[in-house]
Formats: C-alpha cells, sequence, structure tokens
C-alpha cells in the first residue's frame, strides 16, 4: 500500500515572495532571505527556504572581476607596513 504526501498549503506565494525578496537584495543568500521572510510573517522553516531558493535557481549575485580585482589590489597597497629603515645585515 503507498501512501502518498499530501501538500497542506500551496508554495506559489512563498516562491512569488522568495523570487521578490531575491531581485530586491541581488547580494543576499537563503540564510538573510530566511530571515527577511521571517520579518513578513512566514512560518516556514530554514531546511524549506533553501530547498525552495535551489529549485527556484536563485542564487547570489557574484562582483564582476575588474570590482573585486580593483577592491583587493586597494586593500593590499593600504595594508602593507611602511619602512623607514633599512632592513638586514648592516655589514
Amino acid at each position: 500500500m503507498a501512501v502518498s504526501f499530501k501538500v497542506s498549503r500551496v508554495d506559489t506565494e512563498l516562491r512569488v515572495q522568495l523570487r521578490e525578496l531575491a531581485n530586491a537584495r541581488r547580494r543576499c543568500g537563503y540564510r538573510r532571505l530566511f530571515v527577511l521572510l521571517r520579518q513578513h510573517g512566514e512560518p516556514s522553516g530554514l531546511n524549506r527556504i533553501y530547498r525552495r531558493y535551489r529549485k527556484e535557481g536563485i542564487s547570489v549575485r557574484k562582483r564582476p572581476a575588474l570590482a573585486r580585482k580593483r577592491r583587493t589590489f586597494a586593500r593590499r597597497a593600504s595594508s602593507l607596513p611602511r619602512r623607514h629603515h633599512p632592513v638586514g645585515n648592516p655589514d
């Protein structure tokens, strides 16, 4: 005897909310979207949100390579210590 699971509520509302939030906040992952959905009154758990997130094909938008390269270069240049005296053996 096969027992089938019957969905108690339709996920279309959740999918629409998830898609709208993901489009509005492109740099947010599923954990942040879960918190935002909770603030809007969504009772779903984190695992369910993650499943819907993956099923919808949503992912965190990556920054362009040029912006990443420029940012790391600026960080590297500012974090180098300045040496006023020569380093090494003076002989």
